[in-house]
């Protein structure tokens, strides 16, 4: 399942490795994960999708022909965002 960090966090969390933040909005994904337990499936995330507060906004970057899914392909400005963000979804 694709866990589009962008759509999750669209305001920069105060807690970030906190899944309760209120700035997390994890609904669809609560959604998918009861659908699967309810069928015992495990479930497998991939995460992408930097959200606006934490892309780099070097046009450089954010214009690289490496990137074509702008802005979804986007370097956080600090890679540890993405990592507390997936500590956050872990946890949850």
């Amino acid at each position: 399942v694709d866990v589009r960090w962008d759509l999750v966090a669209l305001a920069g969390p105060q807690g970030p490795t906190d899944p309760a933040d209120p700035a997390y909005n994890w609904g669809r994904y609560d959604e998918i994960v009861a659908a699967a337990r309810e069928h015992h499936i495990q479930v497998v995330f991939t995460v992408w999708g930097t959200p606006s507060w934490s892309r780099v906004d070097d046009p450089a970057v954010v214009d690289a022909k490496d990137f074509p899914d702008q802005p979804f392909g986007a370097r956080p400005r600090d890679p540890a965002d993405a990592g507390r963000f997936a500590q956050a979804a872990a946890a949850r």
